[in-house]
C-alpha cells in the first residue's frame, strides 16, 4: 500500500493510552491532524534541488513526461523522501518508471488515463478533478 495513503488514513487518530504501571511514564502519541504536501514542477526542482528539503510531509512533482532530460537526475534528489507525481497522461511504462524511481503515488487526470493503471496495489492513485465537475459525475467518482 502507498505510504501516503496509509498516513492519510491515520491523520487525526489518537493512539490509545497505555495501561498499567508504565502508563504514567509513557505519553500517548497522536498523529498529526493535517498533512502538508508541497507541489513543485520538475523543471523548477531540476534548477533548484534544495526545494526537496522543504519541511513537508510529502512532495508532489508535476511531470510532463518521464523522458524529460532532467527526470532521472532530479528524481535522484528525492530518494528517501515521500513523493508522488502529477501527470496529465499516463501509461503502464511511465507508471513502472515512476515506481522504479521511488514514486509513492500518482495524481492523474481521469480523462487521459487508462483504467488498467488503477490495478496497481503498491502505488497510491489519486484522481485530479476540475472545479467544473457536475453533481452526477462527482457522485460516480
Amino acid at each position: 500500500m502507498s505510504i501516503l495513503l496509509d498516513k492519510l488514513e491515520k491523520v487525526g487518530q489518537n493512539t490509545p493510552s497505555p495501561l498499567g504501571f508504565e502508563a504514567a511514564l509513557k505519553r500517548h502519541s497522536s498523529i498529526t491532524p493535517i498533512m502538508l504536501i508541497g507541489q513543485v514542477k520538475l523543471a523548477e526542482l531540476a534548477k533548484n534541488p534544495r526545494l526537496s528539503d522543504a519541511q513537508v510531509d510529502a512532495i508532489l512533482v508535476s511531470i510532463e513526461s518521464v523522458k524529460e532530460k532532467s527526470f532521472r537526475k532530479t528524481t535522484n534528489s528525492l530518494k528517501g523522501l515521500l513523493w508522488g507525481a502529477h501527470v496529465s497522461q499516463s501509461d503502464e511504462r511511465q507508471t513502472k518508471t515512476l515506481k522504479d524511481r521511488g514514486c509513492d503515488f500518482i495524481v492523474f487526470d481521469a480523462d487521459h488515463t487508462p483504467a488498467a493503471l488503477l490495478n496497481d496495489d503498491v502505488m497510491g492513485n489519486i484522481i485530479a478533478i476540475g472545479p467544473d465537475l457536475n453533481e452526477e459525475v462527482a457522485r460516480a467518482i
